[in-house]
């Protein structure tokens, strides 16, 4: 058994004991690399026993044979992380420590170069001493060694690959004196016997491969808890410290991590849904809600769940639900819910908090974390209890070393763009699920914080070609882990469908070291071929469960009708002419704008009626548009008489919103239907006569007939392609209506059937627009490999990084097939100075250039300010940059909101002239931007 009483330092030589791991130049204070393994190695007794949910738990135990020995695992390579410190290349560093043990003999064979200390980096020279060790000493087999190193080499965020451990083996077999590996050796020893890890611990593993699946959480954990001991504030520096248990109960305290959520859900499906949501009295829960959860409550092992319903059935609450009753019954500790844009993330976190006032109990506190780009400009995030604590840590990178209470909190410890994940309950974009699967520093953490929770995916069917490639691959992840997953969609394609439960199948294959069962194939097409909606897909190791939940009573038919481009503003008017609301959407925002245009000039509707919105305003008017928006058109809007809203395919997204008629550019068929379910979504007695039925009018498309293919407009094509048009266009030919959820299966399965026959006079545009899709999918796909994490049968690490590592700050345009932009802030300038926009709630109008700094709220208010421009908008892109840097202050670097943001300086009119380009902005329109060549 494991010691903890005991201090590593007490087993360990007097050379040893010398050997330094961190180092405070200003103080001139070192730690002992004895202490700091110590620590290290306490922390980690602390987060297997109180801190890692049991799921996790399990996945090491199920890997080791039992808890007792997972422990010892884990314990043993977060005390061993250091050890290749204990080298000559290491110690040098600080000339006046290696003194301290060159007396020992501990020198190199000659003089050595910098190149040469800089190939013997202290995670590979601590790698390959483990590797030794585990063969020389214990008798490993050379290829299972391999798979044992993975912690200790990566624990610095990144998986050695072959020519670093080979250049670190060079440096320790023929430059550096052989003392050091014995001094090496000894570590591995004492730090094995204070886990508790024995010689047969060892020589049971000799044989063994150690699965992906350990190496990533192993490696998670170790630099979870070398971050923790490496905090000055909970260690202190010093090089003995004799009284190791108080050294650490004081630490632990002081860093009062929530212990993992412990969910109570009620006994039965109905009870669950009255504790934690506000029903209405006498309501009962949608039918699709009950099933989700009782086919959660059936299940013995976990898996996902596909979970196809129309909008406005309750699906986010049905997943919520079901995530409790999956997180008690396969001891997960919280959940990660994922969702396409910043905007719906906001929105979702509001639900989310809610839902965990009622869903954690009295006795318990659990952390959570916004988790997107713009997370510290939620003022409900902001607002959440953030526990004060300073975050000191001495690094060692390489060559670095000088470098009621509520029940919910946001973690000081967490609150960082590296540890967020760790914490209870995450909400965010769905790139940060992605993450998982992308070639990038520190993904151990995100499997760590990934591993231990339910996952929600919310709207899955927004993801493209390219995002799917990081999708499925993070799902297989998902599966072999056992993390339960609930995935949301309106509609899903039947080969969509297939492919996400292909995916996460064949990562519970990977627990057995198999490929997926020719049963669980089988039963994959059987449902891939359902045509059941609304419809529950369940698929785990024991197979596939198909639920039909019934329809709920809310059953709706949708008229189809179509106009043309020039007529949109003339219908437009004539059905609102007695009143009502009218949403437009747009597949592009210059269409957004050029017809918002349109409506205001003919003169039939008032400003006060027409309402613009889409992704170029800046994010501070974005999202107060969007709270406008909702507080008239949501479930409890005060809505006017008659409103127009001219929006891109934000308003298809999670914001609850119900409009009277909608008018749509042609768009593929499941997107439409997620459109159509904005109509009559509520239950409204006041909506005009011509009104009362929902109504769907679609332009942006030629008239669809058998005699002639139609005809796009080139935007759409851009973003959908034109095959997925044509296949829309052919499975909604001859339809005048279509009824939910009745046709909705059958209208997608046509559309998505890459088998379907198009008319005859079509075949030579289908053709050509088929191939043209399959080039661009194939060439999509090749691309998103590039930086593609490896599959969990890969068991070399490095394979993570075998072309690099991308930051997160990199990390979206490479999870997602998005055009490349610049991120600029909207200020106005007068004369020489730069001001805060004038409109806005919160400090607008004021100064920025005050050569002191600009205040952190003056500057929060600003940054909130921020736009995104492609590059084809900006012209030159170095040249724009250069152009905007020189309107850039000094006081702006001293901000910790502003620096390193480029101000795009409008003038009291709104506008701009950067590098050939004219910008205006204002808050009806947003940025609209013309090459001055262009206007001549």
């Amino acid at each position: 058994m494991s010691n903890m009483d005991s201090n590593l330092a007490d087993a360990l030589s007097e050379v040893a004991r010398l050997q330094w791991a961190k180092w405070d130049w200003q103080r001139e204070e070192a730690l002992s690399l004895a202490q700091h393994l110590n620590d290290a190695q306490d922390v980690a007794f602390y987060l297997w026993d109180e801190w890692l949910p049991e799921s996790l738990r399990q996945v090491l135990t199920e890997e080791f044979g039992s808890k007792e020995r997972a422990r010892a695992w884990v314990a043993f390579y977060a005390g061993g992380h250091d050890i290749g410190k204990a080298s000559y290349a290491f110690s040098v560093k600080v000339p006046e420590l290696y003194d301290r043990v060159r007396s020992y003999g501990l020198g190199a064979a000659t003089a050595l170069s910098s190149k040469e200390l800089r190939g013997a980096p202290h995670g590979a020279v601590g790698a390959y001493a483990l590797w030794v060790w585990l063969v020389e000493n214990h008798g490993f087999d050379e290829d299972a060694a391999d798979t044992y190193v993975a912690p200790i080499g990566g624990h610095h965020g990144k998986f050695p690959d072959e020519n670093l451990l080979h250049s670190a083996e060079d440096f320790v077999d023929k430059l550096e004196d052989e003392k050091w590996q014995q001094i090496r050796f000894e570590f591995f020893d004492a730090v094995a016997t204070r886990a508790g890890l024995t010689a047969t611990d060892c020589e049971q593993r000799r044989e063994q491969e150690l699965s992906a699946q350990a190496q990533m959480l192993l490696t998670g954990i170790v630099v979870m808890a070398d971050w923790l001991a490496s905090n000055t504030d909970l260690f202190p520096l010093s090089m003995f410290d004799a009284s190791s248990t108080s050294r650490s109960d004081d630490a632990i305290d002081g860093l009062n991590l929530p212990d993992p959520w412990d969910p109570r859900p009620e006994s039965s499906a109905d009870d669950l849904f009255r504790a934690r949501f506000d029903l209405p009295a006498g309501a009962t829960p949608y039918p699709v809600q009950l099933d989700a959860v009782k086919l959660t409550e059936e299940v013995d092992k976990p898996g996902l769940l596909l979970l196809e319903a129309p909008t406005g059935e309750g699906k986010t609450e049905a997943a919520l639900a079901a995530a409790e009753v999956l997180a008690a019954k396969f001891g997960c500790g919280g959940v990660q819910v994922a969702l396409p844009t910043c905007a719906t993330s906001d929105a979702m976190f509001s639900r989310v908090l809610k839902w965990l006032d009622r869903a954690i109990a009295e006795d318990q506190l659990a952390s959570a974390m916004l988790t997107h780009s713009r997370a510290q400009f939620n003022d409900e995030f902001q607002g959440l209890k953030f526990p004060s604590q300073s975050f000191s840590a001495i690094y060692d990178e390489e060559y670095g070393a000088n470098s009621k209470e509520p029940a919910v909190e946001a973690h000081w410890w967490l609150r960082s763009r590296k540890t967020a994940a760790l914490a209870d309950f995450t909400v965010g974009t769905i790139d940060q699920f992605l993450f998982s699967a992308l070639q990038s520093k520190h993904v151990m953490l995100r499997h760590l914080g990934l591993a231990g929770k339910v996952l929600i995916l919310d709207e899955v069917h927004a993801a493209d070609i390219y995002m799917q490639q990081y999708l499925y691959r993070a799902l297989e992840w998902c599966g072999a882990y056992g993390v339960p997953v609930i995935a949301l969609s309106a509609t899903l394609p039947p080969d969509t469908r297939f492919h996400l439960m292909e995916a996460y199948a064949s990562g519970i294959a990977q627990l057995e070291n198999a490929q997926i069962s020719n049963n669980i194939l089988g039963e994959l097409e059987i449902a891939k071929n359902e045509r059941a909606y609304p419809l529950l897909t369940f698929v785990n190791a024991d197979g596939v469960s198909i639920r039909k939940p019934e329809a709920s009573s809310r059953r709706q038919v949708v008229s189809l009708e179509y106009c043309d481009d020039s007529s949109v503003v003339s219908m437009l008017t004539e059905e609102l002419r007695d009143g009502g609301c009218a949403v437009v959407v747009c597949n592009t925002v210059q269409r957004a704008q050029t017809l918002y245009d349109e409506i205001c000039a003919d003169g039939s509707f008032t400003d006060d009626e027409v309402f613009l919105l889409h992704s170029r305003f800046a994010a501070a008017d974005r999202r107060d548009k969007e709270e406008e928006l909702v507080a008239k058109y949501g479930k409890s809007g005060v809505r006017p008489r008659r409103g127009v809203v001219v929006s891109t395919q934000i308003v298809e997204q999670s914001l609850d919103l119900d409009f009277d008629i909608m008018f749509s550019d042609f768009a593929p068929s499941d997107l439409l239907i997620q459109r159509a379910g904005r109509l009559h979504r509520h239950s409204r007695k006041n909506r005009p006569e011509r009104l009362q039925a929902p109504r769907l009018v679609l332009f942006g498309v030629t008239e669809i007939r058998d005699s002639d293919a139609p005809e796009f407009v080139s935007g759409s094509k851009r973003i959908y392609g034109t095959a997925l048009l044509m296949r829309t266009a052919s499975a909604l030919m001859g339809r005048k209506q279509f009824i939910s959820p009745d046709h909705v299966a059958g209208i997608v399965r046509e559309t998505y059937d890459t088998e379907a026959q198009c008319p005859v006079s079509w075949r030579k545009d289908w053709d050509e627009a088929v191939k043209e899709q399959q080039a661009n999918g194939e060439k999509l796909a090749e691309k998103a490999k590039r930086s593609l994490g490896p599959s969990p049968n890969e068991k070399d690490m490095s394979r993570w990084f075998q072309h690099g590592s991308a930051e997160e700050f990199r990390g979206q345009s490479q999870v997602r097939d998005i055009e490349e932009s610049i991120e600029v802030v909207l200020v106005e300038q007068r004369g020489s100075e730069l001001y805060s926009l004038p409109w806005l709630e919160k400090r607008g109008g004021e100064s920025l250039s005050d050569a002191n700094g600009v205040d952190d709220e003056l500057a929060r208010e600003v940054a909130k300010c921020t736009i995104s421009l492609p590059y084809w908008q900006v012209g030159g892109v170095d040249e724009f940059i250069a152009e905007l840097e020189r309107f850039g202050s000094p006081s702006w670097q001293l901000s910790s909101w502003l620096k390193g943001l480029l101000p795009l300086p409008l003038n009291e009119s709104g506008e701009c002239h950067v590098n050939g380009v004219s910008f205006s902005y204002d808050m009806k329109y947003g940025l609209r931007s013309i090459r001055e060549k262009e206007s001549r």
